[in-house]
């Protein structure tokens, strides 16, 4: 992570699990018309929205596109999909016959404008004609070639003054460890795939557009890890320190909400979008999520004073290993994950040393800076599943996440300790 040092180890590798099929460039099945003729004025928003549904989401994936359809795009605002969706799901939804005869047996991906279509199923890619198909067979969503190309297209058909990107599938934050468990649907396709957050990093770079807002629709990506490595390429980044599921009908309101504003910035806009979950999740109060808003110019300083901290930590006569590895376990804990600034919080009943003490503080600050907005609930109940709207859901999750304040970092399991070398 560019030099930079978290606690008492050093970070190697950041993940977003990805889905898809068996890797490779992929080319389209039918190619795409030439880009438009540059216009005098370009639009307010474009907002691109990468899909890694093939796997167990691919039906939330297909929901949220027809939520988006409910509202279309705008002569200010253009919204844009690449819908990776395991092919079971199609049939139903028309997408095996987009460009093809409907016996060819050939599946694809879409790449495609959306437009208003109240009627039930999806129906954008019928009616884009700059719309562009990938044989299904071959298409990996966890190939960071794809993610740069659907970025590219997307900014040369529907130039805007602001960029956002939805990034949405599984996600792990950045251990490879536990990509194993998240990316669950890439069996589909004979194998599991990821993505990592340096080639998504590498992907939006190499796109040539930098984006007003990133917000990833996964689990567990609001950390320090995953933001300090993507400040390079956005203003500001959106993601939840807790596992997540699909809020239904987020993804309209959003869409409703920007085409109603087109000249919303992006703070305002990431505000509204994490307002627009949480209030759903507090209607379903049936498992614990936390959504924040991180300003990625206020990181470089929260990296320096995490690396100010580091030597504390690593010197016995500050605090005993014993100490330290018990004040991993005292936070609000994600996983491998800890909320960062509640961890300063905590360090300091294990240890009495000014210096320490006053690094701690400026982690905090520097830490609350960043943040610029976070929202959390505490589901009220246990129940085993429960229902909203014509949806049903599966067991919640009852953590209490009152004190997380919006950025995580990894600290390491009781597990993780006694089997690695993180320890000294």
């Amino acid at each position: 992570m560019r030099h930079f040092a978290v606690m008492v180890f050093l970070v190697a590798a950041i993940l977003l699990t990805g889905c898809g099929g068996s890797g490779g460039d992929s080319d389209p099945i039918i190619p795409p018309p030439p880009p438009p003729t540059p216009k005098d004025k370009e639009v307010e928003w474009t907002v691109m929205v990468y899909m890694g549904g093939d796997n167990n989401l691919a039906s939330d994936a297909l929901m949220d596109i027809q939520e988006l359809e409910q509202v279309g795009s705008t002569d200010q605002v253009h919204f844009t999909v690449l819908a990776d969706v395991y092919y079971e799901y199609y049939d139903y939804y028309g997408l095996s016959s987009i460009g093809i005869p409907d016996d060819s047996g050939i599946f694809v991906t879409p790449m495609m404008h959306i437009s208003k279509h109240p009627e039930e199923g999806v129906q954008s890619h019928l009616t884009d004609p700059s719309a562009v198909l990938y044989q299904r067979s071959g298409f990996n969503s966890a190939d960071p070639n794809n993610l740069k190309q659907f970025i590219k297209w997307s900014a040369q058909r529907f130039p805007a003054k602001r960029y956002a990107l939805v990034i949405w599938d599984h996600g792990s934050s950045w251990l490879p460890g536990r990509a194993g468990s998240a990316a669950v649907g890439d069996v589909h396709e004979g194998g599991g795939s990821a993505m990592y957050i340096h080639e998504i990093e590498a992907a939006i770079a190499g796109s040539g557009i930098h984006f007003d807002l990133i917000t990833f629709e996964a689990c567990t990506m609001g950390s320090i890890e995953v933001a300090y490595q993507l400040k390079d390429v956005t203003d500001y980044i959106c993601g939840s320190q807790t596992t997540i599921t699909q809020a239904p009908g987020n993804f309209e309101r959003i869409a409703g909400f920007i085409t109603s504003n087109p000249t919303v910035n992006a703070e305002a806009l990431g505000k509204n979008a994490i307002d627009s979950d949480m209030d759903i999740f507090t209607q379903m109060d049936a498992f614990s999520v936390t959504r924040s808003l991180i300003r990625t110019d206020k990181l470089p300083a929260v990296a320096g004073a995490v690396n100010q901290l580091v030597p504390y930590l690593t010197d016995p006569g500050v605090i005993s290993s014993e100490e330290l590895r018990t004040s991993f376990f005292e936070p609000v804990r994600f996983f491998q994950d800890v909320d960062l600034c509640n961890y300063t919080y905590v360090l300091p009943y294990h240890t009495q040393n000014i210096g320490l003490n006053n690094a701690l503080n400026d982690v905090r600050a520097r830490t609350q800076e960043a943040i610029v907005y976070n929202r959390t609930f505490t589901c009220t109940k246990e129940v085993p599943s429960w229902t909203f709207g014509t949806r049903e859901f599966s067991q919640g999750q009852d953590i209490n996440v009152v004190a997380a304040e919006g950025l995580n970092i990894y600290l390491p399991s009781d597990k993780d300790w006694t089997q690695s070398n993180f320890g000294y």
